[in-house]
């Protein structure tokens, strides 16, 4: 152990008797960890930055776009996990109905919030729960669509 203590004794008398020769070193040193600072700082920044923005409007979670009248009553009828309190997983917060006149097609754009404290987790029950029939109903043309504050949750990996 005195060893030990001896040849960094050494060292420090060393590096600080030759202090113009290691100046260029500690400069470097130096300026490394101010550059990840300032990266680390950016970072958490930007996190707080597009949290508060996402959470600006966030009275969805996903949007359903273009889902045909079978997807649409399905998803708003279905009773085997929307009846029981304790498996209320979503609701649907906003629907917007669209005629397209010249296929004479009714298309629903359905807005869905999540009711836990996790949509990301959510999301998935979502998906093994509704996703296969959705898809069997579809004629093709449905697409999902993530609101800012799910897509903060997703890329955060939360």
């Amino acid at each position: 152990m005195e060893k030990i203590i001896n040849n960094l004794k050494y060292a420090a008398k060393n590096v600080f008797y030759h202090l113009s020769e290691f100046i260029a070193f500690f400069i470097a040193v130096f300026m490394i960890q101010v550059a990840f600072g300032v990266v680390g700082f950016s970072y958490v920044n930007n996190n707080a930055i597009d949290y508060k923005y996402a959470r600006e409007d966030d009275s969805y979670h996903i949007e359903l776009r273009n889902l045909n009248a079978e997807q649409y009553y399905y998803l708003r009828n279905d009773r085997s996990y929307s009846d029981r309190s304790e498996d209320k997983l979503h609701e649907l917060v906003d629907i917007k109905t669209r005629n397209e006149a010249s296929l004479d097609d009714t298309r629903y754009d359905v807005y869905i919030k999540f009711m836990g404290d996790d949509p990301v987790r959510d999301h998935r029950t979502f998906n093994s729960r509704y996703n296969k029939k959705l898809t069997e109903y579809s004629d093709g043309q449905y697409s999902v669509h993530y609101s800012d504050i799910m897509s903060y949750h997703r890329n955060i990996g939360n």
